[in-house]
């Protein structure tokens, strides 16, 4: 699907489903076919970006940041800064990671190290009126301010209100701690992969 994409790209991927139509390309570069500029292609409402690595992988997180924007539109600006906010906070702490957003009821990022969602190690997940910063083993968690919420068998959440609630320092200790689990399963399960970020729009 990516041309010119070597060992050492970066891949954002976002794909949409045959009802959306052709996706906004409004504030991308322009489409161009390179060795080192981004790769553009068009396939059945599909498209693909490479970029070369260091550099680049900052504009990859903000074409990101403006698509799940568009996601979120219809949330407010309070809503989605924090969505925006707990998701800089994951990034920050994980380096380089794969991210898989989908568009259902609410706006979901589950973060991995290996690039399959069924070994995440966070979610975000946007509803139009609140989010949740969820830790896929947050029952493994060190959680001394008992912040975690949920009765499941291995995911917990904590409810974000406020940018000010990513900032504490509990929240960010929680957040380190499941970035460490996300790199051992990623090293159990033959080491980190490639970074790319997938988009899974709605279909109807």
């Amino acid at each position: 699907m990516v041309q010119n994409a070597g060992k050492d790209d970066i891949i954002l991927y976002m794909m949409y489903g045959h009802s959306t139509g052709s996706p906004d390309l409004t504030g991308f570069d322009t489409p161009q076919v390179s060795s080192t500029d981004f790769v553009w292609e068009l396939l059945d409402g599909s498209v693909a970006v490479s970029t070369c690595r260091e550099a680049k992988v900052a504009k990859s997180k903000s074409q990101t940041e403006l698509l799940l924007r568009e996601l979120m539109q219809d949330r407010t600006e309070v809503v989605v800064s924090i969505a925006l906010a707990a998701r800089n906070a994951v990034l920050k702490a994980a380096g380089e990671c794969s991210e898989i957003i989908y568009e259902t009821y609410c706006i979901s990022n589950a973060f991995t190290f290996t690039g399959k969602q069924g070994q995440g190690f966070i979610h975000i997940a946007t509803y139009a009126q609140h989010v949740n910063l969820g830790f896929d083993r947050g029952t493994e968690l060190d959680d001394p301010d008992e912040l975690l919420k949920g009765t499941g068998k291995l995911i917990r959440h904590i409810r974000l209100n406020s940018i000010a609630d990513v900032k504490q320092k509990s929240v960010i200790r929680l957040v380190e701690q499941a970035v460490r689990q996300g790199r051992a399963m990623a090293e159990k399960k033959g080491g980190v992969a490639e970074a790319q970020v997938t988009v899974k729009r709605r279909t109807g």
